[in-house]
């Protein structure tokens, strides 16, 4: 309660950091050799034994019948019109997210259905933390990747996740008998579908887009490059072409976290850039335009460059002050999300966009 003492009292034990004094830390299950707890795997026959036990669990928490095929409540009391897409209804003040049905929906979706080559670890000179490695011949291959995380070092990288998927369900058929099962959990736990990087075709996804189609001025597409916008919307309209008309798309994203984020050190390249560069221009014209009352001149001064004309301040390498840049920050921001939503509805009027996540 508020006023109480509470006393903790830690022992602490500071050992050597050499991790080899220490290793291997991890066994050929992917579990932590020094930790004991309760389910840790001791065998293969463990896992596949645990088939059984799953079936029973799930056996005792059969599918609702409450809801349609996209996860839309059938006891709401109320529908509305079956468009055969998902979309948002304002009904007496509050947001509704609506199924292709007409039904009310609040969406739950699980990420990466159903993952079976992911998460991944690195291995390379660390090999020695591992007890036992997968094989990397034959269907253990799986198991094996490089260069995750978009960094092209030669990294590689091991699966313990889809090991232990091939020792349970064998090498054979552990990709689809994965699959089958983690359809059946989501039923049974009541979440709607797909999340975050889509999942199968059978149930409803939240498909993330790309924009490798168009390069990058410094971290994002110059969206006030003609050439640049046309190649950025023929590449969203070949992803988004074959389930344009697919209801159990719930809407697109494009992107993922920090990498769509329009940072400062961003426009601070751009200003370095060359004259002809459209997004250098199409910011110095938007300070002019915003800040500086239409005149260029003020905006030299301000960045004490020699620059009396709109070509010659183009031309210049400024150092823009924080103020002056966290606008033009914001601007391409503005720019570049709108671009992309507009891109997106023009190809595809009937599907939601979720923007990035």
């Amino acid at each position: 309660q508020p006023g109480d003492t509470v006393v903790v009292e830690l022992a602490l034990q500071f050992a050597s950091s050499d991790t080899k004094a220490w290793a291997p830390y991890i066994d050929r299950y992917g579990q932590s050799i020094h930790a004991e707890y309760p389910e840790k795997v001791r065998s293969d026959e463990e896992l596949v034994a645990d088939i059984a036990r799953e079936d029973e669990i799930l056996a005792g928490m059969p599918p609702s019948e409450d809801y349609d095929a996209y996860g839309g409540y059938l006891k709401a009391g109320w529908t509305s019109d079956a468009t055969g897409f998902f979309r948002i209804l304002k009904r007496d003040g509050k947001w509704w997210l609506i199924t292709p049905d007409g039904n009310p929906c609040f969406y739950l979706g699980v990420s990466n259905v159903p993952a079976t080559g992911w998460p991944t670890t690195p291995v390379s000179d660390r090999e020695y933390l591992f007890a036992d490695l997968p094989p990397r011949d034959g269907a253990w291959g799986a198991c094996w990747g490089k260069n995750h995380w978009g960094v092209n070092d030669g990294t590689e990288y091991a699966c313990f996740y889809t090991a232990n998927l091939i020792r349970k369900y064998g090498p054979e058929a552990f990709s689809d008998r994965a699959l089958e099962r983690a359809l059946q959990r989501l039923r049974c736990w009541g979440f709607s579908g797909g999340g975050k990087w889509g999942g199968p075709s059978t149930v409803v996804t939240t498909p993330v887009l790309n924009r490798w189609s168009a390069p990058n001025l410094v971290d994002h597409p110059d969206v006030f490059d003609p050439v640049v916008r046309e190649k950025f919307r023929e590449g969203l309209r070949q992803q988004i072409a074959p389930r344009k008309d697919d209801p159990m798309v719930l809407g697109w994203s494009l992107g993922n976290e920090f990498d769509e984020h329009i940072k400062p050190e961003e426009i601070r390249k751009i200003m370095a850039m060359p004259a002809a560069t459209a997004a250098k221009r199409a910011l110095i014209d938007h300070l002019v335009e915003t800040r500086y009352g239409g005149s260029a001149a003020a905006l030299a001064a301000a960045w004490k460059v020699d620059a009396g004309t709109p070509e010659a301040l183009y031309a210049a390498q400024p150092e823009p002050s924080q103020e002056d840049l966290e606008a033009m920050r914001c601007f391409y921001a503005d720019r570049y999300y709108q671009f992309a939503y507009t891109t997106v509805k023009e190809i595809d009027p009937n599907h939601l966009y979720l923007g990035f996540w």
